[in-house]
């Protein structure tokens, strides 16, 4: 019965050459625009996450808080190289670890101001942010020298500067003192939509002289895993591990 059927499709196919094709010719390109548009819809959210936790925050975060005084505590991982070690032994998984410096600063131009949140970064060991980052003028090496920045297009025309062009960064300190940095305009890249609105990134040692730190001292520990679909399970991992070794 079933031969039947099929024999009697075929043939049916066959007598209407024309309508089968105009059908099959419908039915190709509505199936090759899905697979497009899944296709490009998957790669604008793989490209919003990877630089999303390239310039915001590792796949798993190591923080901390440090007090000051009786009554204030400031996010800062203190004995930033002992962490890192004890962290790099319990995480099999990783790709690669940095420091990143947090904080936020008015930054004056001869022409504009404007508030900034700045990640203090060591060019060297960014590889990730190499990746994502695409300079329009100037270049990224010059972010490892002292008193630089690295702004993005949008924050370059707000201050009216350009690569090679001075700013001041204005930032209360962790001791709620104001401090200052003249600094170098390094590099100006290419905005990544909203990320880019108010971030920029200086040198660790400019953050950490803006914010009168000492040199172990940072932000956090940002760490990219080979897959991190893994995230949470290191996350439980290292509460338990550096919590064993004194670090609650």
């Amino acid at each position: 019965m079933l031969l039947v059927d099929l024999q009697i499709a075929a043939r049916n196919l066959a007598q209407h050459t024309k309508r089968t094709v105009f059908l099959g010719l419908a039915l190709a390109a509505v199936t090759g625009l899905l697979v497009l548009l899944n296709g490009l819809t998957q790669g604008i959210e793989e490209m919003m996450l990877r630089s999303a936790s390239t310039l915001m925050t590792g796949h798993v975060n190591v923080g901390g808080f440090y007090k000051v005084t009786a009554g204030m505590a400031a996010p800062l991982v203190v004995g930033a190289p002992q962490v890192l070690e004890e962290t790099e032994k319990h995480v099999p998984e990783l790709d690669y670890l940095v420091q990143r410096g947090r904080g936020y600063a008015k930054a004056v131009s001869p022409l504009g101001s404007m508030d900034l949140v700045l990640g203090g970064i060591d060019i060297g060991d960014e590889r990730g942010f190499r990746e994502v980052v695409q300079v329009r003028a100037g270049s990224l090496e010059a972010l490892g020298e002292p008193n630089t920045v690295l702004l993005f297009e949008e924050q370059a025309k707000r201050l009216k500067v350009t690569a090679g062009d001075a700013l001041t960064l204005v930032a209360p300190t962790a001791r709620g003192m104001s401090n200052t940095a003249d600094v170098k305009v390094a590099a100006v890249a290419r905005n990544v939509g909203i990320l880019s609105t108010l971030n920029a990134f200086v040198s660790g040692r400019t953050l950490r002289e803006l914010y009168q730190m000492k040199g172990d001292t940072t932000g956090a520990l940002q760490l990219y895993l080979k897959d991190p679909a893994a995230s949470g399970a290191v996350a439980a991992r290292l509460r338990e591990k550096l919590g064993a070794a004194g670090w609650r």
